[in-house]
């Protein structure tokens, strides 16, 4: 049931100068963008030319440009005022309670790779500041912080779908966002999975239910509690309309009507106008002893829908707590989204494009259109927009205390398309608390010779040469 990739052998992490090598730290500075739509605040500001390009290969457009110029000022001024006071004042926004609101999400990966969660929308009318901080939802199984350094928070504004900010910050258990200050508006935040999660095989396999007695077995009994609280979002201890509804799309029994709810409501256990834990057993009780045969497809396709594997256990599923930290108030969840799955075939792109984006230039590899984008715990390298069609042969051997989802050879061989931004590679920190980094590296000549000869002349890489090459060609 888990992904997992090797660790990098330790001698893969020495530097060998035989490479272009270009080498991030975890030190990194993480300097969030100021947009037109929402700003972090930081104590470090880059400083932009008149092109709207900063020092650290972050671009802004022009419009976005003056705004963020504009609200940096005021930022500034806000700053040099308070230096101007005794030692002993703070600052208004150093002074703003920040209020904590806790709700639940939910972080799924379908058969097909595609990202689902469940969406919070929220809508302010004035600017506020917020802090947001992902934890996992351990309740549900200890060994799910697995996923710590798997998933992330993404912030969009739903006028202009722009994203404004990631979950950034690795603190403890958690990941959080920079302290954003946000305009009016109506925003949008989900959890993804960094990555495609690789197949996996289950530890174990249980049945649905017991062939003596019809029963539920009690491995299933205790996935429907699990599932009742993953879907418990506002943890009232039952499911309402909103919670059961989500549950019903997420399962694959798709949209429900309200017609349907009432007639839950009236036919089993309910209060407050929500089913209890006792119904919500009931039902998959009463659904497994409809079924005419043993097979019980469907009730197996909800399991595998949820992200859960044959021994009821989340292989591609991670629920989470979200912590909403705002200014003066609590947060008011005022929906929860899910139009925007039907966008999913557009979330790579805009995602590789925001990596580029925010991203660093490879200082060995300036002439090449790559770009490497890095948080507290993950990092993606990214290949920007080119004219023409552009392939790519890099090696990553030299990362260190990161997992990597390539091949055993830690090559990298892509040919990416003109006037695209495409992610080439997602890392993953094995230890956020201990220094990683991503190693990008041109192959050596050796190397790339060696990939056209049979098979049985790879394990002898470094012996392979010009020479050599040319005389079994000629003996051929």
């Amino acid at each position: 049931m888990y992904f997992s990739i090797p660790v990098l052998d330790a001698s893969l992490s020495e530097s060998n100068n035989d490479y272009e090598s270009s080498v991030f730290y975890d030190d990194q500075q993480i300097i969030p963008t100021i947009n037109q739509d929402g700003a972090s605040l930081t104590d470090d500001e880059d400083e932009e030319d008149e092109y709207g390009i900063n020092h650290n290969g972050k671009h802004f457009s022009h419009e976005t440009l003056s705004l963020s110029l504009a609200q940096r000022s005021m930022v500034l001024d806000h700053q040099n005022n308070h230096q101007r006071q005794p030692s002993t004042a703070s600052s208004d926004i150093q002074q703003q309670h920040l209020l904590k609101s806790v709700t639940k999400s939910i972080a799924l990966q379908k058969h097909n790779g595609q990202n689902h969660s469940v969406g919070h929308v929220f809508t302010f009318h004035e600017v506020r500041n917020l802090r947001i901080e992902v934890r996992i939802n351990d309740k549900i199984e200890s060994e799910l912080h697995r996923f710590e350094n798997a998933i992330y928070g993404i912030l969009t504004r739903m006028e202009t779908e722009k994203i404004i900010a990631l979950t950034v910050r690795k603190k403890g258990n958690s990941i959080a966002t920079e302290k954003l200050t946000l305009l009016p508006g109506t925003y949008l935040f989900k959890i993804n999975f960094c990555r495609r999660i690789p197949d996996s095989i289950p530890r174990r396999r249980y049945a649905i239910k017991e062939p003596t007695t019809g029963k539920l077995t009690s491995q299933y009994r205790l996935y429907t509690m699990n599932i009742f609280d993953v879907f418990d979002l506002n943890d009232d201890q039952v499911l309402d309309f909103r919670e059961f509804s989500l549950y019903n799309i997420l399962s694959g029994g798709g949209n429900f009507e309200a017609e349907e709810w009432k007639a839950l409501i009236e036919n089993f256990d309910h209060r407050d106008d929500g089913l209890t834990l006792k119904a919500f057993v009931e039902m998959h009780h009463m659904e497994a002893e409809s079924y005419e045969t043993d097979d019980l497809k469907d009730m197996w396709l909800s399991v595998a829908e949820l992200g859960f594997d044959e021994g009821f256990e989340p292989s591609k599923c991670c629920p989470v707590f979200i912590d909403y930290y705002l200014s003066d108030d609590e947060i008011f969840i005022e929906r929860y989204d899910t139009e925007h799955w039907k966008k999913n075939n557009l979330e790579d792109e805009k995602m590789a494009e925001w990596y580029w984006n925010n991203g660093s230039t490879l200082p060995y590899l300036k002439n090449t259109a790559l770009r490497l984008w890095k948080n507290d715990y993950y990092g993606a390298l990214v290949a920007g927009p080119t004219p023409e069609p552009t392939r790519y042969e890099l090696t990553v051997a030299g990362s260190k205390n990161v997992n990597l989802l390539v091949g055993s050879d830690l090559l990298i061989n892509r040919t990416i398309e003109a006037n695209t931004f495409e992610t080439l590679l997602i890392g993953l920190a094995v230890d956020a608390s201990h220094d990683w980094f991503i190693s990008v590296r041109k192959q050596r000549r050796d190397r790339l010779i060696s990939s056209e000869v049979p098979s049985a002349m790879n394990t002898q890489r470094s012996s392979v040469n010009h020479d050599h090459l040319h005389q079994l060609n000629n003996e051929k």
